[in-house]
């Protein structure tokens, strides 16, 4: 696990008795996740397969969510349905990029467009997941203050995803401070969510319980592989094959929460309905 290579694989058949030399030339950063570690073709392939089914299967929960979801919002017409889409679409594709596979087989002499990709996605899951929030909770009228610092981070990660269409143009040091934003970024709303969170189920009720779950859980995640991929500590591993499922469990954490919330309203409006009645 690289920093800028998820991954790479290459084969060597040895005869009896023959020796080769493997020479890996590092033409950038690389992280604390050495030693290479060396597999026979059966092994390497069977993690591989269990990794492709484990991957498979969040991509389809992942888009099995995006369609309700879509659906929630057609019928509904309540926008945070549709941010909370385009959220798990970008945390989606992100992961299949995290565990190596447009590096594989797109992006293999690319490195600083497979960095990109990788930044962009993250500020765009991160930008869309906070809007997601602030139009679930309406933080502009019940929180105002925590409304204007999302929207100054959501800003943020728009412009650090601009930015990184030009990445290959700009200085190493520039790059290296895009890298270091994005992480912050994603880190920092991630922090934030939570904390509105629980002041929203404060103020609105415990049926939001799984949106302060998902977002603790995911948050826990996301600043522990910021801390870990960024060097941070050296001795810190990171398993990046945990992301896909700490995603899928937070999208449907805060899906559930999303139903809890239409079922409170809607029993407060058959109350309400009764009680005019009567």
């Amino acid at each position: 696990n690289l920093f800028i290579y998820q991954a790479f694989s290459t084969e060597l058949v040895l005869d009896q008795g023959e020796e080769k030399l493997l020479f890996v030339d590092f033409l950038s950063d690389n992280s604390t996740y050495l030693p290479l570690k060396i597999q026979t073709y059966g092994t390497f392939f069977k993690e591989r397969r269990l990794n492709i089914a484990m991957v498979t299967a969040m991509v389809v929960g992942a888009l099995i969510l995006i369609f309700l979801n879509m659906i929630l919002f057609s019928v509904s017409g309540h926008r945070e349905f549709a941010w909370l889409a385009l959220a798990q679409a970008f945390y989606m594709v992100n992961t299949i990029h995290s565990e190596g596979y447009l590096t594989i087989f797109f992006l293999a002499n690319h490195p600083v467009i497979s960095v990109a990709i990788e930044d962009m996605f993250k500020c765009g899951f991160a930008a869309a997941m906070a809007q997601f929030g602030r139009s679930f909770i309406q933080t502009r009228t019940y929180f105002p203050r925590q409304d204007l610092a999302l929207r100054i981070l959501i800003g943020a990660a728009v412009v650090t995803m601009i930015l990184q269409l030009g990445l290959g143009a700009y200085p190493p040091a520039v790059q290296k401070g895009l890298h270091l934003a994005a992480w912050l970024l994603a880190a920092g709303i991630a922090l934030f969510l939570p904390l509105i969170g629980f002041a929203a189920m404060k103020r609105h009720g415990r049926q939001l319980w799984p949106l302060v779950l998902g977002w603790a859980s995911l948050a826990a995640f996301i600043v522990y592989a910021a801390v870990a991929s960024l060097g941070i500590f050296e001795w810190l591993p990171i398993n990046w094959h945990l992301a896909g499922p700490v995603g899928l469990f937070d999208a449907i954490m805060v899906t559930v929460a999303l139903g809890l919330n239409l079922r409170k309203i809607r029993q407060e409006k058959d109350a309400a309905d009764t009680k005019f009645a009567q």
